[in-house]
Formats: structure tokens, sequence, C-alpha cells
């Protein structure tokens, strides 16, 4: 029904009369919405392709939709276009730089490019303003491993478990982390608590 919508539109933005005009602007802005719904549709349904572009068409109807820029950030991860993902992310900042929900996922696209430096700064910026995000505790870490420090995913991990002790994820790489460091004991500590927790 929405590509049927777009096509109806787009026969109202065809034409050129002058008595038209209230008439095109509703079809504009109702065409970016269908695009818009239908890219959402798609999203949900795990077809990021063609979910990006219905959702890049919707801009082109309504280019300052900030909803829509940031589902196209996600598909471009997803698809694993991380630069422009990356790209996408920091121009949603530029107009909402306190949004934090946005540049967890800038920081997980620099994540996926192994920007280390780069996501651990950004992980670091979402902590000074909201310290319980367990998760960014979380991602923290897995950055400081891959830039080589292992001691301080150790911390990371350990805070993210502070906040939300049945993170079982964060759990499992606290305790492989601290087998690479050499301290097996708490190592052994870590996974036998896992285990214990969920014995399945």
């Amino acid at each position: 029904l929405y590509r049927e919508s777009i096509e109806l539109f787009g026969k109202v933005l065809r034409k050129q009369t002058s008595a038209s005009g209230l008439y095109r602007n509703l079809a504009h802005v109702y065409t970016g919405q269908a695009h818009r719904n239908l890219g959402i549709m798609l999203f949900a349904v795990g077809n990021f392709s063609a979910a990006l572009q219905e959702l890049q068409e919707s801009l082109r109807f309504n280019p300052d939709y900030v909803e829509v820029h940031h589902l196209i950030g996600i598909c471009q991860n997803n698809i694993g276009d991380f630069a422009g993902a990356v790209k996408t992310f920091n121009n949603i900042l530029k107009i909402d730089p306190v949004n934090l929900p946005i540049k967890l996922k800038l920081g997980v696209s620099l994540h996926n490019l192994k920007m280390w430096d780069r996501a651990v700064a950004t992980y670091t910026a979402i902590l000074h303003q909201q310290p319980r995000y367990a998760d960014v505790h979380f991602r923290l870490g897995l950055a400081l491993l891959g830039q080589g420090k292992p001691a301080e995913a150790v911390d990371a991990f350990q805070q993210a478990l502070h906040i939300n002790p049945r993170y079982v994820e964060a759990r499992i790489k606290l305790g492989i982390t601290q087998a690479y460091c050499g301290r097996f004991e708490d190592a052994l500590s870590t996974f036998t608590a896992i285990i214990s927790a969920f014995p399945d």
C-alpha cells in the first residue's frame, strides 16, 4: 500500500497546474512519509539494503528528518558500510550533539572500522554524560582490547558488571581477558560464577 501511495502521490506531483499547489505540497510531504514507512517496514524484517534505498529516497522529500538519518546510519552499519555510518552519525551529532544513542552507534561503527582510539574517545565521552551505562562500559572494554590494553579492559568489564551483575557477555569477556592477562585464578572464579548462574 505504501508503494501504491507513492505512485498516486507521484501523479499529483507531476501535475503542473497553478491550482494544484496545496495538493503538490501535501503530496510532497506524504511521499516522503510513505518512503520512510516502507523503509521502516523493510528495516524491521532485516532487509537493510532495501530499507536504506527507501529511507534515502525519503530524505529527498524531507531532508531534515533526524529519525530517518538515524535509521540510515544503522542500515549502513548493518550492511558493512561502516565509513558511511560514521559520516551519517557525525552529521546527526552536528545537529544534536548530546544525543547519547547516536554517540553509541557512532562508537560501534568506529569499532567496526577498528578505529580504536576514536571508539575509546567516543565511549569515554558518553560515560562522562551517563556513567551508569553498562553497555558502554562493555564496549569500551572491547575497544581497549583492540588498543592492546587488556588490564584497562578488565576494569571496564568489571564496571559493566558492577552496574549489571547479570550481563553475561561482559562476564565472559572478563574471564577471557583475565586469563589472557595471566590471572588464572580470577578467570576460573569468573567462569565458575557463570556456570553456577547459567548451568545450561
